[in-house]
């Protein structure tokens, strides 16, 4: 009996954790996590930002994939924050430095911002929440949170992982001025419709926050759908805003400096309420709409006395005029850094659309490695099968040599795709692009043919 006893003290102790440690629970992560926030004054931390949308009116569709890289500081008391970064974009083959600051000033917010080397200043209303408060509102009780069993690591360290889907307005006022953006191109959103998947990670050692990641492309995309009053189509394939947490309590005051200040002072259109400047904007131009026509309205870019359309670089590097390829007519949609093109075969079910546009200072290397990215997305994405890329190629035209990488994919089961990226070096360290893409819906692609489609968009540059 006195053996029996002991293996039964022993099969308890094991059982009971000794020499073993009793599991955290979300709940009690949380707790300490609130407990080492509640007092927080400051916080610095990375963000990654990754975006795909799909934009398509009057037969005119294009994909834009946008990827920004920030390091942001925030202080509560003054309340003010520091962003500054890098944001690429894959339509127009661009990456441009980015910078902001937001403080306070008569009691209004205002946020001065630079980008392609160019200050802006803007005013917007104060809120009882800064973003630091908004941040720290995720670890709310309110919020309910699943513990992963799996831990991870973050910059080394690691981590618990913990999951939960939030919505409403916690997640309106995560993303600021983002959100304010969108109200005012869309309307006013029904933000309590709006949810994100969102994955906190918290030290294990530390109890602090480590890491967000918030994925809410599915419930932005159907939330656009749902507020969009005219006849484009925008779609949200993928938007996830990842936030790595560096340091906290440790920002100096954030202090806007004097050159920012200094290049707006005095532009009426910029130092002033930025709500204002949006309504004297439109009113300027209302006279203006009313004496022109919804056929006027869509007219599109002006042509040239030779029925060419000037077509420049987005940083105003240089220009190229381009005329209308056989087959196609010039989109009302186009501008004079993104010229578009969509045939003219009239079919219900078959379509093709060429877009130039013209940029410098690239290699052939790094144009092939952002149509990568491009195809990338496509062969990750399960609402993609069938993609099949081929080699880059060449062909000389009557304009010179061409260069394109042929892709072809399936979307949403049913409709079928073909698309060639497209490109020529010009001189003052030029290149000119053009997407090809032919959409066919439940039918093979064949309007386009490949031996002859790059003599007959790059033919007609001059």
């Amino acid at each position: 009996m006195g053996l029996a006893a002991a293996m039964v003290l022993l099969i308890v102790s094991v059982l009971t954790g000794c020499g073993g440690e009793k599991k955290e629970t979300a709940e009690e992560i949380l707790e300490q996590v609130r407990a080492n926030t509640e007092d927080m004054d400051s916080l610095s931390a990375g963000m990654t930002m990754e975006l795909s949308m799909n934009v398509a009116e009057s037969g005119v569709s294009m994909t834009l994939d946008m990827d920004g890289d920030f390091d942001m500081e925030f202080t509560s008391d003054p309340m003010a924050s520091h962003m500054k970064g890098t944001l690429s974009m894959s339509l127009m083959g661009i990456s441009m430095e980015m910078e902001s600051y937001t403080v306070v000033e008569d009691d209004k917010n205002v946020t001065y911002a630079n980008s392609a080397g160019e200050w802006t200043r803007t005013e917007s209303e104060m809120t009882d929440e800064n973003q630091t408060e908004a941040m720290v509102s995720l670890f709310d009780d309110a919020v309910s949170y699943t513990l992963s069993d799996e831990t991870e690591e973050v910059d080394g360290e690691e981590a618990y992982v913990l999951t939960a889907e939030v919505s409403g307005n916690l997640m309106q006022d995560l993303m600021g001025g983002m959100a304010e953006s969108m109200d005012e191109v869309s309307g006013t959103m029904d933000w309590s419709a709006f949810s994100a998947d969102v994955t906190l990670k918290v030290n294990r050692e530390t109890k602090m926050p480590a890491q967000v990641v918030m994925d809410c492309g599915d419930s932005l995309s159907a939330l656009l759908e749902s507020s969009s009053e005219d006849s484009a189509s925008v779609g949200i394939d993928k938007y996830v805003i990842t936030i790595t947490f560096h340091e906290f309590d440790n920002v100096e005051e954030i202090v806007v400096p004097e050159e920012a200040k200094s290049a707006v002072e005095g532009n009426s259109d910029t130092d002033g309420n930025f709500d204002d400047f949006l309504n004297e904007t439109e009113s300027e131009g209302a006279e203006t709409q009313e004496s022109e026509t919804d056929e006027t309205a869509e007219e599109g870019p002006v042509a040239n006395a030779d029925g060419t359309y000037t077509l420049n670089s987005y940083w105003g590097e240089g220009s190229v005029n381009i005329g209308v390829p056989q087959g196609f007519e010039v989109s009302p949609y186009s501008d004079d850094t993104y010229l578009a093109f969509v045939d003219t075969y009239n079919k219900d079910l078959d379509s093709v659309y060429l877009t130039y546009n013209l940029s410098s200072d690239y290699t052939e290397e790094e144009l092939l490695d952002y149509y990568q990215d491009d195809v990338a997305y496509y062969q990750e994405d399960e609402d993609y099968s069938n993609v099949t890329v081929e080699d880059a190629k060449k062909v000389q035209t009557s304009r010179g040599e061409a260069g394109y990488v042929k892709v072809s994919y399936t979307f949403d089961g049913d409709s079928n795709y073909v698309e060639y990226y497209a490109y020529m070096f010009l001189d003052d360290n030029l290149v000119l692009e053009c997407n090809i893409e032919e959409n066919a819906y439940q039918q093979e692609c064949s309007l386009v043919d490949e031996a002859t489609i790059m003599e007959t968009v790059f033919s007609v540059v001059s």
